[in-house]
């Protein structure tokens, strides 16, 4: 389960509640980030300076992607599309669609592409 303040985004074990993770945020107010699970549990969307739109691997809170929309609006939404091949991030100005999938192939082109070897079955934390 993931936890988001004006300060921190934590996420918790829900079987044993033992937080997993902790993340700072600075936000431009005092309200919420946005944060979205993916359908599969592996990653997290959020923002954490309102004007991005982060991936996080769910298990340890580690920031595998950052997204920026052109000429920063405020991000007011985080979302994965059905199958998670897109994080989406509404904005005052429009929403920005990121494919997941085409960006993972120019980070793996370039040898930096994110691990998935933790995340076999019964690793994601529950929602």
């Amino acid at each position: 389960m993931a936890v988001a303040s004006s300060s921190r985004i934590e996420c918790f074990d829900t079987r044993d509640w033992r937080r997993l993770w902790s993340v700072p945020v600075e936000l431009t107010s005092d309200a919420a980030g946005p944060c979205a699970f993916s359908a599969n549990g592996r990653w997290l969307g959020v923002s954490l300076n309102s004007h991005d739109a982060v991936l996080l691997d769910a298990v340890t809170g580690r920031i595998l992607a950052r997204f920026k929309p052109p000429a920063p609006p405020l991000v007011l939404g985080v979302e994965f599309n059905r199958n998670d091949t897109q994080l989406l991030a509404a904005t005052m100005r429009g929403l920005y669609v990121w494919d997941l999938a085409a960006v993972r192939r120019e980070l793996a082109a370039l040898g930096l592409d994110w691990s998935d070897e933790r995340s076999s079955p019964g690793t994601a934390p529950h929602r």
